[in-house]
């Protein structure tokens, strides 16, 4: 029973991680023009993605209900988007390229997330 719960939850994280990099990838590819920023969204959603799932479906899903993961996501996908524009700061910072903007960056994350968050939901519901 406890491994069952396991493979799903692994299961869906990777369902989800596979999603995430797919359309985020397709979408940083066309608003940033630059592959660099392809390899970065890879690296920033290694990251972020499977932190902010494993702790939605192991702690918050699990023991507290749905409702309690409905807020959860909400508000763990604002701190995923600012930290996502930190970290493509970070990255961009490290290729040793021009900067672009702050803004730019929150823009980027923003838009990625919000494509692919409602992709998963899509999904979640034909599924």
């Amino acid at each position: 029973m406890k491994t069952d719960l396991i493979l799903t939850g692994l299961t869906s994280m990777s369902a989800a991680l596979m999603l995430t990099w797919v359309v985020e990838g397709i979408i940083t590819l066309i608003y940033a023009k630059e592959k660099k920023y392809l390899l970065f969204s890879i690296w920033v959603n290694a990251i972020t993605n499977p932190l902010l799932n494993a702790l939605g479906i192991f702690v918050f899903y699990r023991l507290w209900g749905q409702t309690a993961w409905i807020i959860y996501v909400a508000i763990g996908e604002i701190i995923v988007l600012f930290a996502e524009a930190k970290l493509y700061d970070a990255f961009d910072r490290l290729s040793g390229d021009v900067l672009k903007s702050k803004m730019w960056y929150f823009m980027l994350s923003a838009i990625t997330n919000l494509l692919s968050f409602s992709a998963g939901i899509v999904l979640y519901k034909l599924i």
